[in-house]
């Protein structure tokens, strides 16, 4: 290796090796920081051969290559190195600022002392000229700080000629630092002259011209994707063609020298004088070695010519930077004459700003902590890992993010924290990677499980033991340990006693698998529920300035029961860092696009809770991000934020907050900004998961997957051919003698198997498939089975669908019937219903409320013989059958579409209809998108068939869609049959507003629209839709009484229409019904609008009677709801008003369960108990659905269980409005002006 000299850098003292070593690429700049210990290692391997003199700054990273220099400098090393950094290039809100002013100056060098952990810099440069300030005065501050022995020599990057000899004139200039190579030459014309007049070295940075002179065109194949190199001119497309000759000639002339073209560009500089130090930079100790070595190459003055000739000035292509950088051609500063000492006006702000500025990198200090009462300590501040990997954008370079876990660990920020979903499962695995190499002991890992995607990216919640042991098993092998620190329910199911899921976490405890427990957005009662069965250690929540719900119940549970409280999104999903900016910078695929408070409507309220947080930390000298997690922090020594981040810059500014101090004051100040009515739209949309929909049903209700105290008949799925059939016959002989089973089956089964198991304990049935084309059983295993009295269980025997024709063969199974299966007294349905599809092996799983609907419409058609498996999920078609009391249902089922549809008269004038109707606006509007319109007319032909003739609509549904389907649902012979409802009134204008309309033309226009879209005649009832509140309704009536002449209407009905405005319409002509909403949560129509019908005759239509669905499925419902479905406006589907709203539903529930009925069936018949006079009009768009409806007829309700129900649903239990105030009018404002006021046109 070449020996290293030394120099005299300048005429002021400072000697440096002859050749340096330029850092800045180590941590920034070109491409990702590079691993800390290799670049540690380098550094020694340099100072070792000799290459003492060392050059950083602190806008490199920014901070991070002053931090690694310092940590390298240890252990005697700092003796043997001279070193340079730089000031004067800094970071605004992400726009690069060049600062000079006094304060400034001495802030960054105090920064730059902390960060390098050093008493004095050796050379420190003005790496950028503040054009703003004379060049005198920054000079000027830094002659003091030479004078306090903080730094010895002072120098310039970047600076003209002029400002070099202004500079030179308050204090001498040791050194100036240029880029200076073979194809940046224009330097040589006025400064390097200037330089040599005033005695001051030259120091060449690039002098391998960003390292194009070592690989030509190849370098920027190569470069990373956050290279700053890929857009400098001279790189671009347009040029890079061009210059490439430049590198091909030197490359030429190196081969015949006998060298590489890097040392042979590099003897170039070292041939320019004894004064020039290149200080080329390197990641790679080969590239190092190699740089050296161009101290060996020796040049003439002939091959020094043809050198620079290669490179002439018009040779080259594209300047040195984008014209947006500051270089020498733009350094002259203003006179000093200029300077007023008033400008130094925020110095006392500005040095705290710097000062916060330094706190950002990881010199403050990260303590530890306790996290809860269990054992489990960590670092205060933890780092969240999902943005790495997924939900925030594409997936971030792998290399890059293993970097910042291991400079995060090596911070003292080692509290991890990822999710099996995170990916799903990328994350874990990123995280399993970079724990290699002795990093998994020194972090505290957190992961989480409990919410699973399935195809098509559908969410589910689970929580039940065998999937919480195999969720465990898949992190543990995903991350490549044998123990998780931390292990969190994600996201609660609230399908499974709490207490179930944190009994399997317990034994995961036990087995050593996982050390603690904790849970995520999980309501006050289940954490202490879960509490109960082992310590919670940890409950991780959202929590930050703008999100504080947890502070009324959550925190001060946790805090009572000493659990300790990890916060995630503490900087409001990055909101509290950049406020909207952030907004116009996601990715298309970024999850936060969709997050109601960052949707315009509330953006733009939202975003001065960003402003007044950003002008505090102006004045606090912090950024805004630390100012918020500072608040967090302040919350008490039991709180650990976990902010996320993929940046090494933005995780030293998070770390910075620790040093952000606050007083109450402050504190009060902060919370003021973004108060509970200050911050606009939900954490969540509405189909997300959160603690305030977390409470899990009682331990009591939990009889594992089935739910069930025995099993009918309990097969052998396949046969064991390791374990004699006899053994297995013996043990499920002990469970029929427990009670645990009835009746013992085999399945897929030889007939010698049957023999021997049948010898032990008589066999019930046996599953075998059998179907026109698989009737290989018929030889010995059929034969068999009724020898032995066996019943027969057919399994596919459509052929898997593929003979689905053969259905036929099935038409004339008797309703009901039921028949023997096999000799041991097992009496079951002459078909059933598998179930395994539902769940497994056909496709993803099928939506659990279809295939509960399913399987109840199976069992109240008479098919009661249910097959299932714990294989099929595994595990979770058992869950989906024990969901449901299917086995009181097979009692009940006469209480659904078996029931018979009677006749009421609706009103005294004369319009007969079934007893319940069949609501139609969900086929085409307000529920979602418009269903198939052959399966809707399919409904509507079942609905006729099953006698609910009543069909209601209106012109506003779709608009008009939903007519055009009654219409054609009418076609052939069905319009003779049904007697049809459609409604006036609200016109939908261009630009999508809502306006309600009763004067005459509009009354005969839209009726003559709705025949002609309903392709009828006659309209049997046509009720007034809303009330137009500036005509008198006597003038509505009068035109409707005219269309009643014509023919054109037999009945009139009105809608949502006050007790006043029905007296006087009824008054003009007699009204036949009126529509209104009423069901068990809806009762306030029955104070005066109620009585007022009834005094008068006028028939009752309950429209939503289940409550826009919430009594068929409670707060379920919300979660299956489309994008545009109407429902999720209105008030009681809130989440404020839904955790209280779904108890209602709960104590309907539960009662239907005794009943013997669904919650649907009996919230309906509480309605048809109301009177003969009333007529529900439930919508559906699924037959199973419309069946269920109809068993409401047959559920009976004494008096007591009517008060009973009522109870659930009183005024004051009931969160929220029918309608939101903006949405559609209602009786309460439907009062119109007196007939006297109108003046006829």
């Amino acid at each position: 290796m070449a020996k290293v000299g030394r120099m005299k850098l300048g005429s002021q003292g400072l000697e440096v090796s002859q050749q340096g070593l330029g850092c800045m690429g180590m941590s920034a700049f070109y491409g990702p920081p590079k691993p800390e210990p290799d670049m540690i290692s380098l550094i020694h391997h340099a100072v070792q051969s000799g290459v003492t003199f060392l050059d950083t700054s602190d806008v490199y990273g920014p901070h991070t290559n002053e931090i690694l220099l310092g940590k390298a400098l240890k252990g005697g090393i700092r003796e043997k190195v001279e070193l340079a950094t730089k000031f004067g290039a800094t970071y605004s809100e992400g726009k690069f600022v060049v600062r000079g002013d006094p304060a400034y100056v001495r802030a960054a060098c105090e920064g730059s002392l902390k960060r390098l952990d050093i008493d004095c810099i050796d050379l420190y440069y003005q790496h950028r000229i503040d054009t703003s300030v004379p060049v005198e005065v920054t000079i000027g501050e830094l002659k003091k700080l030479v004078e306090e022995g903080k730094i010895k020599y002072i120098g310039l990057s970047e600076a003209s000629a002029s400002t070099i000899r202004r500079a030179h004139a308050v204090h001498p200039i040791t050194a100036v630092q240029l880029e200076w190579s073979l194809w940046s030459r224009d330097v040589e014309e006025d400064i390097i002259p200037t330089c040599r007049e005033l005695g001051i070295g030259i120091v060449a940075y690039s002098p391998l011209g960003r390292g194009f002179l070592s690989s030509g065109s190849k370098l920027i194949e190569n470069l990373p994707e956050g290279d700053y190199r890929k857009n400098m001119p001279r790189f671009q497309p347009e040029n890079l063609e061009a210059n490439k000759t430049i590198f091909e000639r030197v490359n030429e002339m190196a081969a015949k020298k006998g060298c590489t073209p890097s040392q042979l560009a590099l003897a170039w500089v070292h041939h320019q004088g004894n004064d020039v130090c290149p200080i080329p930079g390197t990641t790679k100790v080969e590239n190092f070695n190699q740089n050296i070595a161009a101290l060996s190459v020796k040049l003439t003055p002939q091959e020094m010519t043809e050198l620079e000739s290669f490179a002439a000035t018009d040779a080259v292509k594209g300047d040195r930077y984008p014209e947006n950088i500051t270089t020498w051609k733009k350094a002259n500063t203003p006179p000093l004459s200029s300077w007023k000492p008033g400008i130094q006006i925020d110095r006392h702000i500005l040095h705290h700003s710097l000062e916060a500025q330094h706190h950002t990198t990881a010199m403050a200090k990260v303590g530890r902590m306790k996290l809860g009462s269990q054992g489990l300590e960590v670092s205060q501040q933890g780092l969240g890992c999902m943005g790495m990997s997924a939900f925030y954008g594409p997936p971030k370079p792998e290399p890059d993010m293993i970097s910042l876990i291991h400079y995060a660990a090596q911070s003292g920020v080692t509290f991890l924290d990822t999710s099996d979903v995170y990916g799903p499962h990328t994350n874990e695995i990123l995280l399993g990677k970079a724990l290699k190499g002795g990093v998994r002991e020194k972090v505290e890992l957190a992961t989480k499980f409990g919410i699973s995607m399935s195809d098509g990216f559908k969410v589910e919640i689970r929580g039940d033991p065998s999937y919480v042991r195999a969720a465990c098993e898949g992190s543990l092998k995903r991350l490549d340990i044998d123990c998780i620190d931390l292990y969190y329910q994600h996201r609660i199911d609230t399908r499974v006693p709490i207490e179930v899921t944190i009994g399997e976490l317990k034994k995961l405890v036990e087995e050593g698998k996982i050390k603690y427990i904790g849970l995520s957005e999980a309501s006050a009662s289940t954490i202490r529920r879960a509490h109960a069965v082992h310590p919670i250690t940890a409950v991780q929540l959202e929590w930050s300035l703008w999100s504080r719900d947890v502070e009324e119940e959550i925190v001060p549970t946790c805090r009572e029961l000493g659990i300790g409280i990890v916060a995630y999104s503490p900087l409001g999903r990055g909101f509290l860092s950049s406020g909207t900016k952030l907004i116009e910078n996601l990715s298309e695929n970024d999850f936060r696009k969709y997050m109601p408070r960052f949707q315009p409507e509330n953006l733009e309220k939202n975003k001065t809770i960003f402003e007044r947080v950003n002008e505090m930390a102006a004045k606090k000298g912090c950024t805004p991000s630390q100012l918020a997690l500072a608040w967090v922090h302040h919350q008490g020594n039991d709180v650990c934020p976990i902010p996320g981040t993929t940046k090494i810059d933005n995780l030293n500014q998070n770390i910075g907050a620790l040093s952000v101090k606050l007083t109450p004051q402050e504190m009060t100040e902060l919370e003021s900004f973004a108060a509970a009515d200050a911050v606009k739209g939900d954490r969540y949309a509405s189909d997300i998961t959160t603690w305030k929909n977390s409470d899990t049903p009682p331990l009591s209700s939990w009889k594992d997957r089935l739910d069930i105290d025995c099993i009918d008949l309990y097969y052998q799925h396949r046969i064991d051919t390791r374990v004699p059939i006899e053994i297995t016959i013996g043990e499920l002989k002990k469970l029929v003698e427990e009670g645990k089973i009835k009746y013992i089956g085999l399945s897929e089964v030889s007939a010698s198997t049957i023999r021997r198991a049948h010898a032990v304990h008589p066999i019930s049935a046996v599953q075998l498939e059998w179907s026109l084309w698989s009737r290989d059983a018929e030889e010995e295993v059929i034969p068999t089975c009724r020898e032995l009295g066996i019943g027969i269980v057919a399994y596919n025997p459509l052929g898997r669908g593929f003979l689905s024709s053969g259905t036929k063969l099935l038409e004339n199974l008797s309703e009901g019937d039921l028949r023997q299966l096999g000799s041991q007294g097992l009496e079951v349905s002459q078909q059933g219903l598998g179930c395994m599809g539902m769940s497994a092996v056909y496709g993803p799983p099928k939506p659990e409320p279809d295939m509960v609907a399913l399987i109840q419409h199976a069992v109240q058609s008479g098919v009661t013989f249910l097959d299932t498996a714990d294989v099929y999920g595994p595990h979770t078609n058992e869950i989906l059958i024990g969901k449901d009391d299917f086995r009181k249902q097979a009692h009940h089922h006469h209480n659904t579409a078996m029931a018979k549809v009677g006749r009421m008269k609706l009103g005294s004038q004369g319009l007969e209809v079934s007893q319940q109707g069949l609501g139609c606006m969900g086929m085409s509007a307000y529920y979602g998108p418009p269903k198939p319109e052959p399966d809707m007319v399919a409904l509507i032909h079942h609905a006729v068939q099953s006698g609910v003739t009543f069909l209601d609509t209106s012109d506003v549904y779709g608009p008009h869609t939903n007519e055009i389907l009654i219409g054609k649902a009418l076609s052939g012979g069905v319009r003779e049959k049904v007697e049809l409802a459609t409604k006036f009134g609200i016109r939908i204008s261009d630009d999508g507003k809502y306006e309600n309309r009763g004067d005459p033309s509009y009354v005969r226009a839209a009726c003559e629209g709705s025949l002609k879209r309903l392709d009828i005649d006659c309209i049997d009832l046509y009720y007034q839709h809303r009330i137009d509140t500036r005509v008198p309704i006597e003038i509505t009536i009068g035109e409707l009484k005219k269309l009643v002449e014509e023919g054109k209407i037999k009945y009139i009905g009105l809608s949502e229409a006050s007790a006043s405005t029905i007296r006087r319409a009824h008054a003009v002509h007699p009204i036949s019904a009126v529509q209104l909403e009423w069901s068990l949560w809806s009762r306030d129509v029955e104070e005066e609008v109620i009585p007022t019908c009834r005094e008068l005759g006028i028939g009752i239509v309950a429209y939503s009677p289940l409550g826009r669905g919430f009594f068929s499925s409670g707060s379920k419902l919300l979660d299956n709801l489309s994008q545009n479905n109407f429902r999720k406006a209105l008030p009681r589907f809130q989440p404020e008003n839904l955790e209280t709203n779904k108890t209602i539903f709960e104590r309907v529930n539960e009662m239907a369960a005794k009943k013997g009925c669904t919650p649907s069936q009996l919230a309906l018949a509480w309605l048809h108990h109301q009177g003969n006079d009333v007529c529900p009009i439930p919508g559906t768009t699924k037959i199973e659905n419309f069946n269920d409806n109809i068993g409401a007829l047959s559920v009976k309700l004494t008096r007591e269980e009517m008060t009973e129900l009522e109870s659930f649903a009183t005024a004051d239990v009931v969160k929220g409005d029918r309608y939101a105030e903006d949405m559609l009018a209602t009786w309460k404002n439907s009062d119109t002006p007196p007939l006297s006021s109108r003046k006829a046109v």
